[in-house]
């Protein structure tokens, strides 16, 4: 039987997996190519029943245009969540101050006209 915790993990690389597949807009149907496994096989890792393999994570990760770490990281995050751990979650950015008076992006400024 798999310890609680390990579980747990397993559940959330497999919804990391899932986010990140729908934030690069793929489906689940284009992994049986990429990892060469069958589609109930794909089911169960992706339910989090059975755990992804190094190996498939490296193959997905490059399939999305991320790192592995990128996935692992999302899972972490997912984890920090649920289990309501804010103060693990690190800050976002602090957005630079903006200028009142600058033209948008993206606008010309007229010059006078030398007539």
């Amino acid at each position: 039987m798999v310890p609680m915790d390990e579980r747990a993990r397993q559940h959330a690389i497999a919804g990391a997996v899932r986010a990140e597949m729908a934030r690069a807009q793929r489906r689940t149907g284009e992994l049986r190519q990429v990892l060469g496994l069958s589609s109930p096989t794909i089911s169960g890792r992706m339910s989090g029943a059975y755990p992804f393999k190094v190996a498939e994570l490296d193959k997905i990760a490059e399939h999305l245009g991320i790192t592995t770490q990128g996935i692992l990281d999302s899972a972490a995050l997912g984890e920090n969540l649920r289990a309501n751990r804010l103060d693990a979650i690190p800050p976002l950015p602090t957005p630079k101050p903006r200028d009142a008076w600058a033209q948008p992006p993206g606008s010309f400024r007229r010059k006078a006209d030398p007539r």
